[in-house]
């Protein structure tokens, strides 16, 4: 899933009719089963034109879409048609490679719209607390329909920033505003069950220590609490508090997974700036980090941290509000609650 969760936060892909009505008379799959030493200058040319012909299709179909994307065209018409001029330019340059680059280029297509075209539910690997590939989670796309973003694009701000982030991906990273439903998002309140929907949300994720861009909080359940901070690199008290909570977490006995919320449009920033800090959490960013702060916040917001303890909401605490001892109180299950005089509320 690792490769393909990224295209999978977008809209699917949407289905388009082909204008070449072709019938490929090669099927790919019977194609693997023939023996491999079997001579293929016994196929036919005109086989192989009309395999071609379909591959050079299914490509197109894929640029073009891509292209359309970028221009910022989210619905496109099913009985769209192509032209046949660009379609031929690009028959051209296809046809200068060899038949077996074209028919590897063809399975990477039809894996990448096949999976584009069922981004609801997906599975993936867990790693269990002794680090070996064991389980299976199944992820929830489902509230990312929630969430309607916005894109914050200015010429003059990407330039300026491209000059002072050289090494940063514009375009993996784009700023963005994310706005949630919450008419769908089912507010959480202290006391109640992560419901699975959350659980299994696949949270779009930097700086995991696994090198994955795509984790749950159900795969991260292998201590008793979790520890969500919302933050952001504009937030001076926010990053107190989130240093307070690398102190801790990174301690040889902590009974806690820490998370970073990181509530900015500003993602191409976040690894860079923990790393001067030498942070070790994992930092949840772009529309998964607006979700989970619409399910526990009801909104946006800086500061508060949410406390998850065997699957529950325990409570949010506000930033740096909590007592030196308090904190470990509350995790060693000394406190049975967030103190009054620390607790968040809305």
């Amino acid at each position: 899933m690792k490769n393909f969760n990224e295209g999978g936060r977008k809209l699917p892909i949407p289905k388009i009719s082909c204008p070449m009505k072709l019938n490929p008379k090669i099927n790919p799959n019977k194609a693997q089963k023939q023996d491999s030493k079997q001579d293929e200058s016994a196929l036919r040319k005109d086989q192989v034109d009309s395999y071609v012909r379909y591959l050079e299709t299914l490509i197109f179909e894929y640029q073009y879409r891509n292209l359309l994307e970028k221009e910022g065209v989210k619905n496109l018409n099913k009985n769209n048609k192509y032209s046949f001029q660009k379609l031929n330019e690009l028959r051209s340059h296809v046809n200068s490679k060899s038949l077996i680059a074209k028919s590897i280029i063809l399975n990477i297509f039809i894996l990448i719209i096949t999976l584009a075209q069922f981004p609801i539910l997906a599975q993936d690997t867990l790693i269990d607390s002794d680090n070996k590939f064991s389980k299976t989670t199944t992820y929830d796309y489902s509230l990312y329909r929630a969430i309607k973003t916005i894109p914050l694009r200015s010429s003059s701000f990407i330039e300026k920033e491209r000059k002072k982030y050289p090494n940063a991906d514009f375009h993996k990273f784009p700023v963005e505003q994310h706005i949630g439903d919450m008419s769908i998002i089912k507010r959480i309140k202290c006391g109640d069950t992560i419901p699975d929907e959350i659980m299994d949300l696949p949270l779009w994720v930097v700086h995991d220590s696994y090198g994955r861009d795509t984790i749950s909080l159900r795969q991260s359940m292998d201590k008793p609490w979790i520890i969500i901070e919302a933050w952001s690199d504009i937030c001076p008290p926010c990053i107190e508090s989130m240093t307070k909570w690398e102190s801790i977490y990174q301690e040889s006995d902590s009974n806690f997974t820490l998370m970073g919320l990181y509530s900015s449009y500003y993602n191409y920033k976040v690894v860079n700036f923990i790393r001067k800090r030498k942070w070790e959490s994992v930092q949840i960013i772009g529309k998964s980090m607006a979700i989970l702060s619409h399910a526990f916040f009801g909104k946006n917001a800086l500061g508060p941290s949410i406390w998850i303890k065997n699957g529950k909401l325990f409570g949010i605490s506000k930033a740096l509000s909590l007592r030196e001892g308090d904190y470990k109180k509350i995790l060693n299950e000394e406190l049975n609650s967030i103190p009054k005089y620390a607790s968040w509320t809305d």
